[in-house]
């Protein structure tokens, strides 16, 4: 089917203002930490591969940003216009976001070191912990001139549109909200009030820039803390649309109690916002977050939720993202973890993408394939399908290397297919697909049910073998660890659902509470359908019920011998508790297991000792590197060789190193 067919609303020519584009999905902003000329590459790479229209995001003012974002003044000119030039060079169309983060400015990375964060009110950031200064009537008189000179700038250097920030609890936001505009002039107080500042910025950029000048707003349907609601944007918005071509709708700030952006948000789970929005006003309305596929945005558009859907996530994963969907190609799809996006934006480092290391680097990746593709080619030998193995062997195969890819599994994908069981990760599944198809693209030939042995390593006569092969699971040294009702995790992730009810219907003592333990653990309790149901139903009508009066017949205890459950889930740890907390299971940190018996745990916390019930005990204590025998063979047999991935055991088990591991080889050739 052609994909006009198949995608009719998506592929559609639109208009934003006076700009047309090819078609309905833009590759929305995400501040990255790149260097300029690095971000216009990395959009460039975009447009090339079929997006449309693409995004930056840049601060209005030096007092408005962390030091690692772009300021939009006279000294930026150069670079602006050059990130212009390319992407039309490309047969794209550029926005630029206008952005400035309020209180949101971490103490030590202001980019103006002798001034202070403003805001509305003196109301501190939960995210940077840093106090903000109030802003004067003066010091608001003078951001309208702010904004005014930076939208003359940006039309000067042939941006195509202009993107005004007032979303995710950011500088314009923080006026709508009610939590942190607590002024008592005319910029406070009521909700007309609270709307003058953003509102007299949306004219200001305007007037400076005249009628043809293409101006997106973005907004939060709601800051999702109480502080302002979706009719309170709906009243915005009608105020604003004078001055608008396009209204851009997010979900929530980035402290709310709810999920923004992350795996826990279904897709397309904030285009509600947007159809809102565009209840209220004519011109076009975008819907964004965790559009992640072709499909939801397509549904989107059908059901007339908005006019546009916008991406940020899918083109940072994968480049080729609209070439591959009209080519009817695999892609690799966001998962929403946030691991080397968010994350690392909110420790004020470069992005990345766990699945995408090149992503910032695109031109010097591109110059070492081609480079090494003048050289004479390699016979590359991988050993293991995992996310190094993979990846490796896509890079090797397109810089012109005979690469082989062997695992002893007979599927692909190594410990991805573990990490893929736990809810929401089932995105993983797609991606082992899609990253097997772009290695056997490239060139690379897959063998499965093969285990790399000396035998293989011999015949093969590699110029350099590639050792993938992950981890083993550790078995702690636990008197009674031997006993026939003591599993792993791994075990539970190969069991089938007639297993798991049953396992579940049993106490059960798992030892070990990181991420791993509680991911599995999260994905044992959600296979039991009906009372996963039943609680869903309760907590609508009494969450209270839950906590009271839900028991089952086994019972679930995590202990751990950390003070802290969960602390490698990083940023996600707050959402993953919280999903745990609803299940009746025993959570106890600081808690030893001593000896394990037939019907319980004995453990130690605070040097008591207490008797855990357990019919089956789980093992959740982590991996190690597999093949250290081999690794000493090819050693002493002087055969060349590079250890990636969880196989090292030097760095962080996780997809994100795995992949990295991949990259800083090839980029070392």
């Amino acid at each position: 089917m052609d994909y006009k067919e198949k995608y009719p609303k998506i592929f559609t020519k639109g208009k934003i203002g006076n700009v047309e584009v090819n078609h309905r999905i833009i590759m929305t902003v995400m501040h990255t930490g790149f260097s300029m000329e690095n971000e216009t590459n990395m959009l460039a790479e975009r447009v090339k591969h079929g997006a449309s229209l693409v995004t930056a995001c840049m601060a209005v003012h030096e007092d408005g940003a962390n030091d690692d974002m772009h300021i939009i003044n006279e000294a930026s000119i150069p670079a602006i216009r050059a990130m212009a030039d390319t992407i039309h060079a490309n047969g794209g169309k550029l926005a630029i976001q206008m952005f400035h983060a309020g209180r949101n400015i971490y103490y030590d990375r202001r980019t103006n070191k002798r001034s202070m964060p403003v805001a509305p009110s003196e109301v501190p950031s939960p995210i940077c912990r840093t106090m903000p200064k109030a802003l004067t009537l003066s010091e608001i008189e003078d951001l309208y001139e702010v904004y005014k000179n930076a939208a003359v700038i940006l039309k000067e250097c042939g941006v195509d549109i202009l993107e005004i920030s007032a979303s995710a609890g950011y500088l314009l936001s923080e006026f709508f909200s009610s939590l942190t505009n607590l002024r008592d002039d005319e910029y406070g107080g009521s909700l007309e009030n609270r709307c003058r500042f953003p509102l007299n910025v949306t004219k200001a950029v305007r007037s400076a820039v005249g009628p043809d000048q293409s101006i997106i707003i973005r907004i939060a349907g709601s800051d999702m803390l109480g502080g302002y609601t979706l009719q309170d944007m709906q009243y915005f918005a009608r105020l604003a649309e004078p001055y608008v071509d396009a209204f851009n709708v997010t979900g929530g700030w980035h402290e709310a109690g709810i999920p923004q952006i992350s795996y826990h948000l279904p897709p397309g789970g904030f285009a509600f916002l947007a159809a809102a929005i565009k209840q209220v006003v004519k011109v076009p309305v975008i819907a964004c977050n965790r559009i992640n596929s072709p499909e939801v945005a397509e549904e989107v558009l059908a059901e007339n939720l908005a006019d546009f859907v916008g991406c940020a996530r899918s083109f940072l994963i994968e480049p080729e993202y609209i070439e591959k969907i009209k080519d009817d190609r695999p892609y690799k799809k966001c998962i929403g973890c946030n691991r080397g996006c968010i994350e690392n934006v909110i420790r004020c480092t470069p992005a990345t993408c766990i699945f995408n290391p090149t992503v910032g680097h695109e031109k010097e990746f591109s110059e070492k394939i081609q480079q090494l593709k003048s050289k004479k080619r390699k016979k590359i030998l991988v050993a293991g399908a995992g996310p190094s193995g993979l990846t490796a062997a896509k890079y090797f195969a397109e810089a012109g290397s005979y690469v082989t890819v062997i695992t002893k599994d007979a599927i692909l994908g190594g410990s991805m297919n573990y990490a893929a069981k736990a809810p929401h990760k089932d995105t993983i599944f797609w991606n082992i697909d899609a990253m097997a198809a772009e290695a056997e693209a490239a060139g690379a030939k897959i063998l499965l049910n093969t285990p790399v042995s000396r035998e293989f390593i011999n015949e093969y006569k590699a110029d350099l073998v590639l050792l993938c092969c992950g981890t083993e699971e550790i078995i702690p040294p636990i008197p009674g660890v031997e006993k026939p009702h003591v599993i792993t995790l791994r075990q539970i992730c190969n069991m089938n659902p007639d297993q798991l009810r049953t396992l579940m219907s049993k106490n059960i003592c798992m030892v070990g509470g990181g991420a791993s333990g509680l991911e599995i653990a999260h994905f044992m309790l959600e296979n039991q359908k009906i009372l996963k149901e039943s609680r869903e139903f309760l907590d609508v009508f009494n969450p209270e019920y839950i906590k009271n009066q839900f028991e089952v017949a086994g019972k679930l205890t995590i202990i751990d011998v950390l003070p802290k459950l969960g602390a490698d889930l990083g940023a996600k740890r707050w959402i993953t508790m919280k999903e745990l907390k609803r299940y009746p299971i025993n959570m106890l940190p600081g808690t030893k297991a001593v000896t394990i018996h037939d019907g319980y745990v004995e453990a130690e916390h605070d040097n008591k000792r207490q008797m855990i019930p357990a019919d089956v005990v789980v093992l959740a204590a982590g991996c190690r590197p597999a093949q250290q025998d081999l690794i000493n063979w090819m050693k002493v047999n002087n055969i060349t060789f590079d250890i990636l991935g969880d196989c090292r055991g030097d760095h962080k088990q996780s997809i994100m190193e795995a992949t990295l591991d991949a990259y800083k080889l090839i980029m070392n050739q």
